[in-house]
């Protein structure tokens, strides 16, 4: 990954708390592995169950689901800046 790359993941994922910047860097890893559609809000669900085994862990790491789905949404306009 090229430095600027790099400064970018940083920059993108240092506005949000540690936990939510491993479940972020997790779906950045599958956008990556299997590309646009991982970005899907459909998709968030089967993100949460892949990294956490089942939605109820992920909000129990995570904490109020709604609001994650916000920055799953939200944290996707900074990929392109």
């Amino acid at each position: 990954m090229p430095d600027d790359t790099a400064t970018h993941k940083s920059n993108i994922l240092g506005r949000y708390e540690p936990k939510l910047q491993a479940f972020l860097d997790f779906v950045l890893a599958q956008y990556v592995n299997q590309e646009v559609g991982e970005l899907d809000q459909d998709k968030l669900s089967d993100l949460l169950q892949l990294k956490y085994r089942s939605v109820p862990n992920a909000i129990d790491q995570l904490g109020d689901i709604a609001a994650k789905r916000n920055t799953f949404i939200g944290f996707q306009r900074y990929l392109y800046d």
